[in-house]
C-alpha cells in the first residue's frame, strides 16, 4: 500500500505536467490568434495553418497526458486501501514505527510479532464487556493497532456484532482520499485541454465528467507528422 506521502508525491508531478499542457495550450491559443490577426481575409489559410500549429502542439501535450494518466492509474490502484478503516487498522503497528512515523510500519518487526502474539493472547481471556471496554479505551486513546485486534477477537467471537468504526478517526484517510480526488481532477482538466488544443473539443457531458475526474473518453484522433495521439497515449499506458 502507498503511503499518504508518496500519493502527495505522486499528485505532485501531476500538477507539473498539468502546468506544462496548460502553458503549452496558452501558446498555442496566442499562435491561432497571431495566425488569425496576420491572414485576415484568408479563412482557408487561416485553417491550414491552425491546423498545422495544432499538429505541432499537440503531441508533446499527449505525452503529459500519458505521464500523468499512468501516474493516476497506479494511484487508483492505491485507492481501495484507503476507502477502508477496518485495512488500515490492520496495518498499524503496535511498536514504534519505522523512523518514528505515524502511519509506517513496525521499526522492529520482531518485536511487533511478540507484542501481537502477547496481545491477542491477552484479548482472548477477557469477557465480553471487559472487550467492550478494552475497544473504548484504544479509540479515547488513540491506539489503534490494538483497536484492530480487538475489532478481530470480536469478530470471531460476535461477526454479527462487530465494533463500531465509525467513530474511529484515522488522519491519512481523510488525507489520502482527498489527494485522490484531486488526481482525477488534475487528470480531467489536462483531457480538456488536451482534446480542445486537437480541435475536437468534448461534449458538455464529457466535460463535466473531466472536471469530476471520471471521464472515459479516447484521445483526440488528429493525425500529426509524428504519429497518432491515441496510439501515443495507448502506448505509454502499456
Amino acid at each position: 500500500m502507498i503511503s499518504p506521502g508518496a500519493i502527495n508525491e505522486s499528485v505532485g508531478n501531476m500538477r507539473k505536467w498539468q502546468v506544462k499542457v496548460k502553458q503549452a495550450e496558452a501558446a498555442l491559443n496566442a499562435e491561432v490568434e497571431r495566425i488569425k490577426k496576420d491572414n485576415a481575409g484568408h479563412p482557408s489559410y487561416i485553417a491550414e495553418k491552425v491546423k498545422e500549429a495544432r499538429a505541432k502542439a499537440l503531441p508533446g501535450i499527449v505525452d503529459a497526458v500519458s505521464a500523468a494518466q499512468k501516474e493516476h492509474d497506479v494511484l487508483m490502484n492505491h485507492a481501495q486501501f484507503y476507502k477502508s478503516k477496518a485495512f488500515l487498522l490492520s496495518q498499524k503497528p503496535l511498536t514504534e514505527p519505522l523512523n518514528g512515523i505515524y502511519g509506517a510500519p513496525a521499526k522492529d518487526q520482531g518485536i511487533e510479532a511478540t507484542a501481537r502474539m502477547a496481545k491477542i493472547a491477552e484479548l482472548s481471556k477477557l469477557s465480553n464487556d471487559m472487550l467492550t471496554l478494552a475497544a473504548s479505551n484504544a479509540k479515547l486513546e488513540g491506539r489503534l493497532g490494538e483497536l484492530h485486534l480487538i475489532a478481530t477477537e470480536q469478530n470471531s467471537r460476535n461477526p454479527k456484532e462487530p465494533i463500531p468504526l465509525d467513530d474511529v478517526n484515522i488522519p491519512e484517510q481523510g488525507q489520502a482520499n482527498e489527494l485522490f480526488k484531486n488526481a482525477g481532477e488534475i487528470l480531467g482538466d489536462m483531457q480538456i485541454s488536451m482534446h480542445d488544443v486537437s480541435g475536437n473539443p468534448l461534449s458538455p457531458i464529457q466535460r463535466i465528467n473531466a472536471v469530476r475526474g471520471v471521464l472515459n473518453a479516447p484521445a483526440p484522433s488528429m493525425e500529426t507528422s509524428i504519429g497518432n495521439p491515441q496510439a501515443r497515449l495507448t502506448a505509454a499506458r502499456t
